[in-house]
């Protein structure tokens, strides 16, 4: 029974989001990186609030409902490419750019051994939040993913991950 009404809740969420179309968001980060984000575009259709996708935490839609989701993001670095955990990501990136003015909104650092840092600050205003994804021996995982202010606000000043040498 129990088993039943999870996945009825699951079919009535995945219900009320309607796919519309998607974008994808070609970012050259400099020397060598190339960052592709795929959002889709979505409708909330017959969704009592809050109308959870997937069952899952929103980040970046501040308590309204999403109007994106990210289906996927790839970093490439040299010859190499990755893909990078999207999940319970939306309202990520829409028309800004990689920088506007003094406002950097994604960055990166490779080292020539293949350990790299990627940072993004998603969405805006109130739906701000962060996420950043280290790989190391091929091996990609997701280390942030967060609105909290403290954390956003780092990146917002320091974006650059540290460089060691």
């Amino acid at each position: 029974m129990k088993t039943k009404s999870i996945f009825a809740l699951l079919i009535l969420n995945i219900a009320c989001v309607a796919q519309v179309k998607s974008e994808t968001h070609l970012l050259d980060l400099g020397k060598d990186m190339q960052l592709s984000i795929v959002e889709h575009k979505i409708s909330i259709e017959k969704c009592s609030k809050p109308c959870l996708p997937n069952g899952d935490f929103v980040f970046g839609a501040a308590g309204s409902q999403p109007s994106s989701y990210v289906k996927q993001i790839s970093f490439k670095w040299k010859n190499k490419s990755f893909e990078l955990d999207s999940a319970n990501m939306y309202n990520a990136w829409g028309d800004r750019p990689v920088k506007d003015g003094d406002a950097v909104f994604a960055a990166a650092h490779c080292y020539d051994f293949g350990a790299c840092t990627i940072r993004l600050l998603l969405s805006d205003a109130g739906g701000a939040y962060v996420a950043e994804w280290l790989i190391n021996q091929d091996k990609v995982f997701r280390s942030i993913l967060t609105y909290s202010n403290d954390v956003t606000n780092l990146f917002i000043d320091r974006i650059h991950p540290p460089v060691f040498e």
